[in-house]
């Protein structure tokens, strides 16, 4: 799970509609996705990290995941420092979804500003990823005040959650065959360390992803050490991770450059008219689909899958937690089963975010 990007603000943004074509809607996001007009990731000019010496990279070939954590950490700590220089990372859109959140969202908000104007979005999130200044304010708050903010909690994600079960009803004759998104091996949380792994959802997402493009197994430890030596915390945004497919470090270790494009609101019928337009337009393209979902240990958690595939009755995700049958679908290397219902109910507590990587 990753730090959500949530805030009160309201801004106009492109989306893509129902008919894959690009109009103008409202939605509830970070300003800093709704201010992002560019096209392609830039770096800032001051304090750019030092592009690494491509003979430095020659022994990834045979680092074994058990016992490179050193080597690795290293290199990813250069490329989580160059990535936080990046002031962009894609592309970004709002599906044709999001729109049916923003009321829910808004009545949501103005009610957390009733129970306490300093209170920020941040509070819908677990205590666990939110803000030390937000902790802080919610543990001034009378109890009462807390008794009503743990009810708006559990109502926004169940109202959330009856907005995807009608989406779910649309997207009925929606069909992702096998091989337009790529299958990644499974990664999981706790694959590389014993202490508690919690909060490693995005993080073993985040080494499927990359594992298919790098010629080395990505060490879970060491991703997260480089992640927390660079931001402080093992939690962050979706973008510290996603920004680090535009790196120099990155490109030196692929010989696949990787295009992001994040949207907010989708479909799944949106994912399969991008990814196989794309295909179309180049077979050989390499496209990966990490969705946020609402974590089954509860309505204030977020979770991180790998979208596969999906039939009428059914989606095909790879998830690196425990859920009943695990450890069969580990050994098997096969993604977890869900129903469209399941998967939409918890997809829109998520705002049915999905983050596509196109490698070339």
């Amino acid at each position: 799970m990753t730090q959500p990007e949530v805030s009160h603000d309201y801004a106009t943004e492109t989306y893509i509609d129902m008919h894959g074509q690009e109009e103008l809607g409202q939605l509830a996001m970070n300003p800093a996705l709704a201010a992002g007009d560019q096209e392609e990731a830039s770096p800032k000019e001051s304090n750019k990290i030092p592009r690494p010496i491509n003979e430095q990279f020659g022994l990834f070939n045979q680092l074994n995941p058990r016992n490179d954590n050193g080597d690795q950490l290293e290199v990813f700590c250069e490329m989580f420092a160059e990535a936080s220089q990046l002031v962009f990372y894609g592309k970004r859109f709002t599906g044709p979804t999001y729109q049916i959140f923003t009321p829910v969202l808004a009545h949501a908000d103005e009610l957390l500003r009733k129970i306490n104007p300093h209170l920020t979005p941040a509070s819908f999130f677990n205590r666990a990823y939110r803000p030390s200044g937000e902790i802080l304010t919610y543990d001034n708050l009378e109890l009462a005040d807390k008794y009503q903010l743990d009810k708006l909690v559990a109502r926004r994600a169940r109202a959330l959650a009856t907005l995807g079960h009608f989406v779910a009803l649309t997207e009925v004759d929606t069909e992702i065959d096998a091989g337009v998104l790529h299958q990644p091996d499974l990664r999981f949380q706790g694959e590389h360390q014993r202490e508690p792994h919690n909060r490693n959802c995005f993080n073993a997402c985040y080494r499927m992803a990359l594992d298919s493009l790098v010629s080395f197994v990505p060490n879970e430890v060491a991703v997260r050490s480089a992640v927390s030596k660079i931001h402080y915390s093992h939690v962050v945004e979706d973008e510290e991770y996603l920004k680090t497919f535009h790196t120099e470090t990155f490109k030196d270790l692929s010989t696949r450059e990787v295009n992001v494009i994040s949207i907010n609101g989708a479909t799944l019928s949106t994912i399969a008219r991008i990814a196989n337009k794309l295909k179309t337009k180049n077979p050989h393209s390499l496209i990966q689909c990490i969705v946020n979902l609402q974590s089954e240990q509860g309505a204030d958690i977020w979770h991180t899958n790998v979208l596969v595939s999906c039939n009428r009755e059914s989606v095909f995700c790879m998830d690196p937690t425990k859920y009943p049958g695990y450890r069969q679908d580990r050994e098997a290397n096969r993604p977890r089963m869900m129903s469209k219902t399941k998967f939409h109910r918890r997809w829109a507590v998520a705002f049915n975010r999905a983050h596509l990587l196109v490698a070339q």
